[in-house]
């Protein structure tokens, strides 16, 4: 059950990342399509911050229509997605092939 929620998460994080980076102000809003209940899971994990109501004002008069909540990823989710995306992919190679070989930039010393 773990592993779900986990990818749950991480698919959440990408969304809002996505949305994040379309959006012109730079907020995931409370119509764009994130659920509202992941977003607060997020933010009590401290992966995403929640606009401050000063902030949703803002928004609201830019968006011409109230914003209950506006989302962000912090630099500890941003952390996670990355992390999370320079992992293997499950049943992936686990090691380079043969075409590959370890090789150092230290000398070697030899010894008698």
């Amino acid at each position: 059950m773990g592993a779900v929620k986990q990818a749950a998460a991480l698919e959440l994080l990408g969304v809002v990342e996505e949305r994040q980076e379309t959006a012109e102000h730079g907020w995931v809003l409370d119509v764009d399509g994130v659920p509202r209940e992941g977003v607060l899971k997020a933010a009590a994990s401290g992966l995403v911050e929640l606009a401050e109501r000063d902030e949703r004002a803002e928004l609201s008069a830019r968006v011409g229509r109230p914003v209950r909540w506006a989302a962000r990823l912090t630099g500890q989710g941003r952390d996670l997605l990355l992390y999370a995306r320079s992992q293997p992919a499950a049943g992936g190679p686990a090691a380079p092939g043969p075409e590959y070989r370890l090789s150092s930039s230290y000398p070697r010393r030899w010894t008698s």
